[in-house]
C-alpha cells in the first residue's frame, strides 16, 4: 500500500472549523477588552470634569442675604459662569455638552497659527462620549441633624451641601440651564441618564476676621 500524504477532506474541514471557532472567540475577547478600555477612559474623563467643576465652586464665596441671581452671559459657545460669584449661583446648573467657566465646550479647544487656544466648537471632540456628558449641580441649604445626618433646611443655617454630577446620555443633547433660566422640568432623557460620577461637599460660612 502506498503511504498517504496530506489531509483528507474531513480532516481539512475539522481543522477549518476549529480554527474558525478559535478566531471567533479571540475576536470576542479583543472586542470586550476594547469596550472596557473605552469605558475606563470615559469614566476617567468624567471624573476630571466633575472634579474641575467642584474645585471651581469651592472658590466661590458663601451667599449673602442681599445677593441676587447673576445675569448669564454667553462668552464662548454656551452661557458662561463668569457671573457666578457665590455658591447659590450654581444651584440648578445643567450643561451639555460640558463647558468651562468661560462657556467654551470642553474637548473643542484647538491651537490656532498664533499658538493660542481657540474655541473650535464646530469640530467633534477627540472623545465621542464628551458630547453625551452632562454637568449637573445641586446646591442645598442644610442643617446638622442627629449623628452624621444633614437634613435639608428651609431657613438660613450657614451650611450648604453641593453635589456635582456628570451623567451620560444615550445621544447628544444641547442644553444650558441655570437657576435663573430654568423654565420647566428637565427632559426625561436627562433625568433617566445614568450618573457616571459625582462629588459631594458640605460647605460652611466662616465669618471674616475682625
Amino acid at each position: 500500500m502506498t503511504p498517504r500524504n496530506g489531509f483528507s477532506l474531513i480532516e481539512a474541514l475539522v481543522s477549518v472549523t476549529v480554527t474558525t471557532m478559535a478566531c471567533a472567540a479571540l475576536v470576542q475577547v479583543v472586542y470586550g477588552l476594547g469596550q472596557a478600555s473605552s469605558s475606563a477612559i470615559s469614566t476617567t474623563v468624567a471624573r476630571g470634569i466633575c472634579q474641575q467643576l467642584m474645585d471651581e465652586i469651592s472658590l466661590a464665596r458663601f451667599p449673602l442675604l442681599a445677593d441676587s441671581r447673576p445675569t448669564v452671559r454667553t462668552m464662548g459657545t454656551v452661557p458662561s459662569r463668569l457671573e457666578f460669584n457665590d455658591l447659590d449661583d450654581y444651584a440648578g446648573y445643567v450643561q451639555s455638552p460640558p463647558a468651562d467657566r468661560h462657556g467654551r465646550l470642553l474637548g473643542h479647544l484647538a491651537l490656532n497659527p498664533s499658538a493660542t487656544f481657540i474655541d473650535n466648537g464646530t469640530s467633534p471632540p477627540d472623545l465621542p462620549a464628551m458630547n453625551r456628558f452632562v454637568q449637573e449641580v445641586v446646591v442645598e441649604r442644610i442643617q446638622q441633624g442627629t449623628g452624621s445626618t444633614w437634613p435639608v433646611a428651609t431657613s438660613e443655617t450657614g451650611f450648604r451641601r453641593v453635589t456635582v454630577r456628570v451623567r451620560e446620555l444615550t445621544a447628544p443633547l444641547a442644553i444650558s440651564e441655570t437657576g435663573t433660566t430654568q423654565s420647566g422640568p428637565l427632559p426625561q432623557s436627562l433625568a433617566n441618564a445614568p450618573i457616571i460620577t459625582q462629588s459631594v461637599r458640605i460647605m460652611a460660612y466662616v465669618p471674616p476676621a475682625p
